[in-house]
Order: C-alpha cells, then structure tokens, then sequence
C-alpha cells in the first residue's frame, strides 16, 4: 500500500499539459499616405515616368503652342497637388492600380514622360463644349468639367494630367465615373498620338466605320448614345470616339461587349483599338482585361500593324466623302477598307 501511494504522488507531481493562452493578433495598419505616394511613383517610374507633385502649376503645350496638330486646342492649366495635401488614399489607389495594369512596354509606347496630379485642371478657352460632359456622367459636379476637366493628355509636352477635384469623397468602383476612366482615357489619347502619328488627329479608317452620313459635332448634337458609339461623348470627334472605347474596353469590359452585341459598327471599333493597341504588346492584356472580347483572334506580341490594302473602288472614297466632308488626299495608298464585321 505504501509503495502505491508513493507512486500515486509522485505522478501527480509530473508536469502540466496546460495549452498557453494564444497571443492576441491584430490587423495590418492601412498602408500610409507617404507609402501610397512611393507606390505610385515605383509603378509608373517602371516606364521611366515622373510623378510631378510639386511646384504651383503645369501648363500643357497648347498655351505656347496652339497652332501645333499635336497639342490640344485649349490651354489648360493644372494646380499641382503638394505631397502635404493627403489626397484621399483610396483615390490614389484607384490610381495605381490602373497604371499597374498595363505592361511596361505599352507606358513606354505612350511616350508618357510626366504625369501631374492636379488638385484641378482648368481650361483658359471657351471649349465650347457645354454641358457634354454633364449628359456624360450624370453627376452633380459634371458642368464644371466642361472648364475644369478630370484630366488631359498633352502629347506634344509628353505629360498626362490627372485632377483630384471630382474623387475627394473615397473611391466607389461602382461609380458612373471613376479615376479609372480617366486614366485609361488619358493613356489611350498620348498612346494613340504615339502610333498613328501620321493620322492623328484625322483617321480616315476610323471614320469610314461610322454611319453613313455621320459627322462628329462639338459640342455634341445627341443626347443618347447614337448606334455606333459607346457613349455621348464619343460622337465629338473621331480621337475622343476612340478613347471612349479604349476607357470602357478597361474599365467596364463587360457593358462594352453587351453595346457591342447586336452593333457590328462598334464591334469593328472596338477591333481597330484593340489590333492597334497589341502592336506593341500583343493582346494578351487586353483578353485579361476584357475577356468579353471572343470575336477578335489572338494577336501576338510585338506584330505590325496591318499592312493597307489598295482602295477598292471609287465607292469607298464616295463614302469617306460622304461621312466626313471630304475627300482623301492624293496619297491614299495606305487606306484599307472597312473590316468584313461592319459589312
């Protein structure tokens, strides 16, 4: 009995196999002001761009130089931001996040070389564009665009400007108007002036895919969206119809395919942008992007584009007449004709 109790007393003094109390754990602190800046500037600085965020303004190359094809035909004027301001972190963000989707080359091909964020951008001339922008977007804020724009592609001074005045509230991906948008209509028109400098701003096979008897008009004559074009907005002119497909293609793929659906003229734009657009890199971003996009055959990287064909007939120079008020130039070997989907 001795010997027993013994035992039982020296097992109850053997060590406890009490589990520890786990350590409380915490979540990640929301990245910083200072390192969403740094963010952005490492995504752009990739394609040897600058984040201007210093200094009093930025002038685009217009208001030295309005009689220049490749400046825009208004003056505008951007109040640089100062890093000390805090804009809202998640529209700068928004911001990142769109320049990140592009491959390097393609920021590259767009020759941006600067890009200024605003705390507005305004224009000194009349763009006599009134109330465009408001039927556009539909927002509160949208008759100020007309003078004092969301953003602005400068392809003459190599800078895309970008204003925060219009996304102070937070981001809301869900929204009619985003900074989305304006990044990638931005990057389309200095990407656009890049590729097709020797038809921009006049692109007469862009213009030949338009209905018969169609001529863009600013400011703008519709006030709903005309078949044929993605929006309002786009029936302007023939580089602001071309960015408006590029911006939907990235930002809203889905609703740009379903406008596309039963339009075989906007099928054959949205094909022109996106074959021009993977010659630089292929598609494979672009079928990322808009995997919607099923009726255009995989492009590979880096192609050229699509040699022209001879003009066939006198019947497409008729109709080039027709839709844009006048006839080709003499050196018209380049021209191809419309693509057999808008047939």
């Amino acid at each position: 009995m001795r010997g027993s109790l013994v035992i039982a007393v020296i097992a109850g003094c053997g060590p406890s196999h009490v589990t520890p109390a786990a350590l409380p754990t915490f979540p990640d602190p929301p990245p910083s002001y200072d390192s969403r800046i740094v963010t952005l500037r490492t995504a752009l600085g990739r394609a040897g761009i600058r984040l201007d965020m210093r200094g009093l303004e930025v002038r685009t190359s217009s208001c030295d130089d309005p009689g220049n094809a490749r400046t825009a035909d208004v003056c505008a004027v951007c109040e640089l931001a100062a890093e000390s301001d805090h804009l809202d972190g998640t529209t700068l963000e928004a911001i990142t996040r769109a320049f990140d989707r592009y491959p390097t080359s393609v920021l590259s091909a767009a020759n941006i070389q600067h890009v200024s964020l605003c705390n507005r951008i305004e224009y000194q001339q009349n763009t006599d564009q009134v109330g465009a922008t408001a039927k556009l977007h539909g927002i509160e804020e949208a008759a100020n665009l007309d003078r004092r724009p969301a953003g602005t592609a400068d392809p003459s001074g190599h800078r895309l400007l970008i204003s925060v005045e219009y996304f102070t509230e937070g981001y809301d991906p869900t929204s009619a108007f985003t900074v989305d948008d304006v990044v990638h209509h931005e990057v389309f028109h200095m990407l656009d002036a890049e590729l097709m400098r020797d038809t921009w701003p006049d692109d007469p096979e862009w213009r030949l895919q338009n209905p018969i008897g169609f001529q863009y008009a600013k400011p703008v004559k519709e006030t709903t969206r005309p078949h044929g074009f993605v929006n309002v907005y786009a029936t302007t002119n023939d580089i602001e119809d071309r960015a408006s497909v590029f911006e939907i293609l990235m930002s809203h793929p889905d609703n740009l395919c379903s406008l596309a659906s039963n339009d075989v003229i906007l099928r054959t734009k949205i094909q022109i942008v996106w074959t021009r657009v993977a010659a630089v890199e292929g598609d494979a971003f672009l079928r990322k992007q808009a995997s919607c996009v099923d009726w255009i055959a995989e492009i590979q990287a880096p192609h050229v584009l699509p040699a022209p064909g001879p003009l066939e007939a006198e019947g497409f120079l008729a109709a080039h007449k027709l839709t844009t008020g006048h006839v080709p130039a003499a050196d018209t070997h380049w021209l191809r004709p419309p693509d057999p989907l808008a047939q």
